[in-house]
């Protein structure tokens, strides 16, 4: 995989991405870049109509975010592929990811909570405050609740209405 600098005025996004990121997301991926420096390189392709310039497949936040920051390249893996593909993979490239494993990533997060301030944390990482508080309880042990205080515990109930009995 060759990966070369391509100045970032001549990066144009695809028409057809369909990603979307939030601001508050797009705050954490700036620090992380800010912080770091790293960023996994844009995928582009060799524009189809515009001689000299290329069409963003993958990293359209990255190239938003460098551009904002002020930087005048990015890292860019080159692929030479048609529009038929390009559209495959802006279909697919954003969707085709792993999932967290969450004791693996609960065990991940009680690392950082050991070297990183709350606040630093919460600064960096996608979890809202009462998300990482909820993933970090599955560290604590399983409590063993005795047979005699099983009815003690919250009991789920389903039970059926109306149309009508919903809205009174």
């Amino acid at each position: 995989m060759n990966i070369k600098p391509i100045p970032i005025d001549k990066l144009v996004a695809h028409p057809a991405n369909s990603n979307v990121m939030s601001d508050e997301l797009l705050v954490k991926l700036r620090r992380h870049i800010a912080r770091h420096g790293n960023y996994e390189p844009l995928v582009v392709r060799p524009h189809p109509e515009k001689a000299g310039y290329y069409q963003l497949i993958n990293g359209h936040h990255r190239k938003l975010v460098l551009a904002e920051m002020g930087h005048k390249h990015a890292d860019c893996v080159l692929w030479d592929i048609s529009d038929d593909e390009t559209l495959m993979l802006l279909a697919t490239v954003n969707r085709l990811s792993g999932h967290d494993n969450p004791k693996k990533r609960a065990q991940l997060l009680a690392v950082l909570a050991g070297r990183f301030e709350d606040k630093e944390l919460l600064r960096n990482l996608p979890e809202k405050k009462h998300q990482l508080q909820k993933i970090l309880s599955l560290n604590q042990p399983i409590k063993i609740v005795a047979p005699d205080k099983l009815a003690e515990l919250p009991q789920a109930l389903t039970f059926f209405v109306s149309e009508k009995q919903k809205h009174i």
